[in-house]
Order: C-alpha cells, then structure tokens, then sequence
C-alpha cells in the first residue's frame, strides 16, 4: 500500500510511538519536502526533545512546484492548511500520485485526489468530504 503522509505531525507522532520504522517497512511512503523539513524533533511528556532523523531511502520525498501549489490556492482560497498540507496536496493533485496512493493527516481534512467536489468548495477542517482539483 501506497501512503501519503499529509503533514509533520503524523510524522512525530509515528516517532513517539515507536511506529516509523514498521510504517515505512510495511508501506510505500510518501512525504513532501515541506513536511520533511517540518518534523524535526518530538517532545516527551517530560519535556524532553528527541530529534526525528528521515532517512533516505525509507520513503520518498516528493515536492510540488511552486506553480502547482499556487494553482491549489487559487481554486480553493479559503482553505486554511498549512505550507506542508499545501504541498502535498498539490503533489497529489497535481496527477504525480498513482490511484493507489492513500492519504494520511492528523488533520480532520481527508482528501481523495480521485473525486472533485461538485460545489467547487474546499472541505472545512471539520470536513471529511473528498477534495478534488480540475485542469483549469
């Protein structure tokens, strides 16, 4: 299975959990450069940092251009994420990502790059609606 890991914190939390290494052993992951650049460290209940270390090679990095992202705000301005989910986003919806590709966020914005959404609305944070983009 294919997955795309939306933003930093699904990240850190694989990391607290001990969960990275059987994810990414398991499973084909995806990660937008953003997001890498996010999740730098986690913090244990008592306050101590641990330094997430991303190794290449146990997933792979993806990026959107700054057109395709920029594309992505223009259809839907009023969705609120951030530069991470943007990227991402625009990485999945940019046609990059096979059908196979299952996204992950820690976010209540679930988004599917097989469906558009009929409105042309972007989902709200508590929305489980898919989010779709079109060629224009």
């Amino acid at each position: 299975m294919k997955l795309c890991l939306l933003d930093a914190n699904v990240i850190i939390h694989l990391h607290q959990l001990g969960l990275w290494g059987m994810m990414t052993k398991r499973f084909e992951v995806y990660v937008a450069s953003t997001v890498v650049a996010e999740a730098m460290f986690w913090t244990d209940d008592a306050g101590v940092e641990h330094p997430i270390a991303l190794v290449a090679g146990t997933f792979t990095e993806v990026s959107a251009s700054p057109a395709e992202s920029a594309k992505l705000k223009r259809q839907f301005p009023a969705l609120q994420i951030d530069a991470g989910e943007l990227e991402s986003l625009a990485w999945l919806l940019s046609g990059a990502a096979d059908e196979e590709c299952q996204v992950c966020s820690s976010d209540a914005v679930v988004c599917s790059a097989r469906s558009t959404r009929a409105s042309g609305e972007p989902p709200s944070k508590s929305s489980s609606e898919p989010l779709g983009i079109d060629d224009g």
